[in-house]
Formats: C-alpha cells, structure tokens, sequence
C-alpha cells in the first residue's frame, strides 16, 4: 500500500531537545539534592510522555513534583534553546512534494510548536498539529486522521521516540 499519512512526534523526532533537556532536568536534580543522569539514561530510562513522570523517573519526589516541574518549565524557556535535526526540513519537504499528508503529534505545548514551525519555515509543510497530547489522546489523533483521510493503519507512519506509545499505535 501507498503511504498517504506521516504523524510525527516532535520532541526527539524533528526537534532535537535531548541534550538540552538532559541539562535542565539535571539543574532540577541538583537543586533537590539528586544525582545527574545522561542523556544516554535520559533516552533510556527517564524519557516519559509528561515532564511530571520525567522527573518522578529522576528521582523528584511526589511532593515536590509541582515545584520541580514549574523549575524545569522555567529553564527550558530560557536559553540555550533546543533546535530541529538537520534533515527535518528537508525530510517535510519530500513528504510534501509527493503528497503524503504530514501531521504532528506531540505533548509539547502546541502554540510552542507552531511558533517554532513559522520560525524554521516548516509550516507550510505540516497539514496539521496536536500539541499538549497524552499517550492516549496522541493516538486518539491518530484514529482521527485515518477517518478524515479515509485511510488505514496500513497507509499511515508514524513516528515517535516513546516506545510505549508506538506500541498504543501497533493496537489501532
């Protein structure tokens, strides 16, 4: 089959925010007292849908998640900020140039994305945008789309760096 849909994650799949966010999270842990983990632990082990669970998988405690959370929001508003990988605009570009239709789905805050999209040029490349999703309403989306398009599972990609939401998607 043809593909006709590409859903694409945002954060670790066009726009490269490991190191970055590794960096943050650790002034978080320093600031509780808590070891520095990697970028390679990071990706592994600590990696989580929403930043709450990120940093409970740090180490935070429960009681300090709300607070840790605020911080960690604080420091990636700052500089320095986290770019797209080098191959985003050209890889949105083919999609677009041979018709596949191109979303994005993401927990990311969706006005950040789209204001980063306008700011690399992307946007006219990207049919449409989800951002602030959960696991299950990112797949939710998914769904969606396939129904608009009058698509299957087996016309659509999708592409995200959380396995256990792939693995929502290996279910539709």
């Amino acid at each position: 089959m043809k593909t006709k849909a590409v859903v694409l994650d945002w954060d670790g799949v066009l726009y490269d925010s490991a190191e970055i966010y590794t960096k943050h999270v650790n002034e978080v842990l320093r600031r509780y007292g808590k070891p520095p983990i990697t970028i390679q632990d990071n990706r592994e082990r600590i990696s989580a849908p929403r930043v709450e669970e990120a940093l409970k998988r740090a180490g935070i405690d429960e009681g300090n998640i709300s607070e840790a959370k605020r911080q960690f929001i604080e420091l990636t508003r700052g500089e320095p900020r986290p770019t797209v990988f080098p191959d985003s605009y050209d890889t949105l570009r083919w999609l677009n140039h041979r018709d596949i239709k191109t979303f994005i789905a993401s927990a990311h805050p969706e006005a950040d994305i789209r204001r980063l999209l306008d700011f690399y040029g992307f946007s006219g490349l990207v049919t449409g945008v989800r951002g602030d999703t959960t696991p299950e309403s990112k797949i939710e989306y998914l769904a969606s789309i396939m129904v608009d398009l009058g698509i299957t599972v087996d016309e659509t990609v999708f592409v995200d760096d959380m396995d256990e939401i792939l693995e929502l998607f290996m279910d539709l």
